[in-house]
Formats: C-alpha cells, structure tokens, sequence
C-alpha cells in the first residue's frame, strides 16, 4: 500500500493523485499554495477516497457559504468508494460528513482518535489545532500537539503547532524556545517561526490578524484554485467579505474577473462536479 509523506498509509492512490495528495499535506502544513492541487486531483481521480476527502476539506477552509455544498460533492464521491478506504480514511471521512453537517465538537472528536491512532498525521493535528483556534480552545490546541509529539520529535511542523498553542496560553518563553527548535529543524520553515518569534517578542497576538491569515488561506486553499484546476462555477459569486470585514479578492488567472468596487469577484469557468 501507498503512503504519504508522513508515512500514513493512502489507499488506491498512485502516481499524480498520491503525489497530489502529498503536496496537500505538506502545503497544508507549511501553509503553500500547492496544497490546492488537491481538487484537480479528486476531479481526474474519482475512485481515490483521500483525494475526494481531501478536497472536500480544502473547500471547508474557504468558510464561506458555498464551501459546504461544494465540500458535500466531494464527500458524496468519497462515499461512493468508501469500501476501498482504509480505517484511517474511513475517520477522515466520517470528520467531512460531520464538518459538511456544521457539527464542529463531533469532527474534533473524531480526529483526536484520529490523531491518538495515527499519530503520524499531522493533518489531522493541524485540523483539530484549526478548529479550537477559532473556538478559542488554546488547551485543546496544545493538548492535540502534545499527543503526536512523542512520534514526531524531529518534525518542524509539530514544534510550530507546539509554539502556536504556547503562544496562545501566553506561555511565551516555551512558546519561543518551540519555534526555535522549528527554525532549527528546517530553515525553509523560518519564515513560518518567525511569526511565532514576533508574537512572543511583542507579547502579543492579534486574534483579527490570525483570523484574517486563515481565512486568506482559507480562500486560496479552497475557492481561488478551482481556477487553476479546471473545476468552478458558473458565472456569480465566488468569493465575497465575509462578516470579519476580509476581503477575499484573489487574482489567480485570466478567468478570474476582479471587480473595480464592491466585494464580489466572480469566475467563468465549466460547471462543478455534481
């Protein structure tokens, strides 16, 4: 069987989907666009059931209104070939179900077994950190980075979600020497700690600036790269000011059509997977 990146096993994926399904997770870890080569993926590869969890996922982050719908497609592909899913996936499509459902509580359960199980997956690490993040859980989010900790000891991005989740608890001085040690492992992560850095420097971390970063990534891991990939919508709102007062207005190509006022950019690209 296939693995990724990580070493978690990826079933009925090869070639272009698991080399996809890797830039997923480690664009998604290191917060780089090519995470989002996750949806042309799902749409060439109907049978693989991660790819299809994957996107339904990267569309989630958009947290906008069409995100759910555009997620439930994928979700509804990964059922169709769930009987190929091995156990791991088999939670993290139960997670898009209940994400899809709204039920925030019930996907961070499901990936702290996840997480307890597989503690290699530092998606799912990552996932649960997202999500008690914006529910402004900064116990869970270390609580979650501590249980892969003892198998990921040399991994930068462990130690940057480690430092994040420090950080939040204003434990300043662990949450520095964490994100040194992620500066150390691997200088292509710096810039990544160097935020740590700053926070605990100034003593500070803006809630609005975090929120407004994840939702900017958030809408280019979810809405902006359907250009890229070949997969939209019809003509209408793609991506809109969300109620934190962003404006998501992401030029990605020639199909994408900025407008010179207001807050809605729209896409003239072949109709979405049904």
């Amino acid at each position: 069987m296939a693995v990724d990146a990580l070493g978690n096993a990826v079933s009925r994926a090869e070639g272009a989907t698991l080399g996809a399904i890797d830039d997923f997770v480690t664009g998604f870890l290191a917060y780089e666009k090519r995470a989002a080569k996750i949806i042309a993926a799902a749409v060439a590869d109907p049978d693989s059931p991660l790819a299809n969890i994957y996107a339904g996922f990267t569309w989630m982050f958009l947290e906008a209104e069409i995100a759910n719908d555009m997620a439930r497609r994928y979700l509804t592909r990964a059922n169709a070939v769930a009987s190929s899913a091995n156990p791991r996936e088999l939670m993290l499509l139960a997670q898009l179900e209940r994400w899809v459902a709204n039920d925030v509580p019930a996907v961070q359960a499901i990936g702290e077994e996840i997480v307890r199980a597989h503690p290699r997956d530092l998606v799912s690490v990552k996932l649960h950190q997202y999500h008690s993040f914006n529910r402004g859980d900064a116990a869970g989010m270390l609580r979650i980075a501590q249980l892969a900790e003892a198998q990921n000891p040399d991994n930068a991005h462990l130690h940057g979600m480690l430092a994040f989740a420090h950080e939040q608890l204003h434990q300043l001085d662990t949450a520095e020497r964490e994100a040194r040690r992620e500066t150390d492992m691997s200088a292509a992560r710096a810039r990544r700690s160097r935020w740590a850095l700053a926070w605990t420097s100034l003593r500070y971390a803006s809630p609005l600036v975090v929120g407004a970063a994840a939702l900017l990534i958030g809408g280019a891991l979810g809405a902006g790269y359907v250009a890229v990939s070949g997969l939209g919508l019809s003509a209408g709102p793609v991506l809109r000011e969300d109620d934190r007062g962003v404006d998501l207005q992401l030029r990605l190509d020639d199909r994408l059509r900025l407008p010179t006022s207001g807050t809605q950019a729209v896409v003239d690209l072949p109709s979405p997977v049904k």
